[in-house]
């Protein structure tokens, strides 16, 4: 249940597959196809189903982040704010650079469904004073999260950085680690990062924009990332 980085008077559902993907069109249009023809029987919410609540499901999440990251070399000397935007990012971001090494400020790390912080979608203008507090601290690099923690952007002591920027880094970094050849993007993202892949042979999809065209483009594909 998510509203992404919407203000707190939205809301909306997210429905995923066994393929930890998000339904596609065609899987959405037959469910929809379903309910319209009215060809079922409604059954209680009591006779179906099962609910499941995992009191540690944060930190299981945080131990299977730390072994993924568990061969990365890190600058430990590096000095982050993490900036959840009181989301869902809280506690647990910070909490997976302080165990790789780095030293991390906090800002906007208290839940709450409000965003009293700076709003739930980090822009270079909600972002303004994480960059104050940033250079007032020291910090090298500021790491910053949307409200449901599935978009992420980053400022350093000059401001906010491009996401064309960040992207065409992120993609092409991840190219050379995985030896693949192909990147996914939507249709937003600017010529930059063809560029920036360019030398190491590799190809960029396009598909429209949307977590769940991008996530289906990315398995096509098999890319070696995708944003």
């Amino acid at each position: 249940i998510t509203a992404s980085h919407n203000p707190p008077d939205y809301n909306g559902i997210k429905l995923f597959n066994r393929d930890s993907l998000g339904f596609s069109t065609k899987q959405e249009e037959e469910i929809e196809s379903r309910y319209l023809s009215k060809k079922f029987q409604p059954t209680s919410w009591q006779e179906y189903g099962n609910l499941a609540k995992e009191e540690k499901s944060g930190e299981k999440y945080l131990r299977a982040l730390e072994k993924k990251a568990s061969s990365w070399k890190c600058d430990s000397h590096m000095r982050l704010v993490i900036d959840p935007g009181n989301g869902a990012a809280c506690n647990l971001a910070p909490a997976f650079f302080q165990e790789l090494g780095f030293e991390v400020s906090p800002v906007n790390n208290e839940p709450d469904g409000l965003f009293p912080g700076r709003g739930a979608e980090p822009t270079a203008e909600t972002l303004e004073e994480t960059i104050k507090f940033l250079n007032e601290c020291g910090a090298d690099l500021a790491i910053c999260f949307d409200g449901d923690a599935d978009r992420v952007v980053f400022c350093d002591r000059q401001g906010f950085l491009g996401y064309n920027e960040m992207i065409a880094f992120i993609s092409r970094l991840a190219v050379k680690e995985s030896g693949k050849t192909r990147v996914a993007t939507t249709v937003e993202t600017g010529r930059l990062l063809d560029a920036a892949v360019a030398d190491l042979n590799a190809k960029v999809s396009r598909t429209k924009v949307g977590d769940v065209s991008l996530a289906y483009s990315t398995k096509e594909s098999d890319a070696a990332s995708a944003k």
